[in-house]
């Protein structure tokens, strides 16, 4: 026998099963962004001072995106890679 019945339609399933859909959406939107960001700073950071230290690498890994952000503001006001060490 088929099943006829609409999951999303359900009046307990329904409104649950969409809420948990919206939250992982957003959750790997917002981590694709901000890997995204992430390997743009990387790059722009490779091929303006070359390989990037580990104390840097650190601090971009633990970084949130608002704070990547600033950083990227950061970088284009530095003359070296001890000017990114605040």
């Amino acid at each position: 026998m088929p099943i006829t019945e609409d999951i999303l339609k359900h009046p307990i399933i329904g409104p649950a099963y969409w809420r948990a859909f919206e939250e992982g959406y957003k959750a790997g939107y917002e981590e694709g962004y901000k890997e995204g960001e992430l390997a743009m700073l990387r790059r722009l950071l490779t091929k303006r001072f070359g390989p990037i230290p580990a104390w840097l690498e650190e601090r971009l890994m633990h970084s949130s995106t608002s704070d990547l952000e600033e950083f990227c503001d950061e970088f284009l006001d530095a003359q070296n890679l001890e000017d990114l060490k605040k």
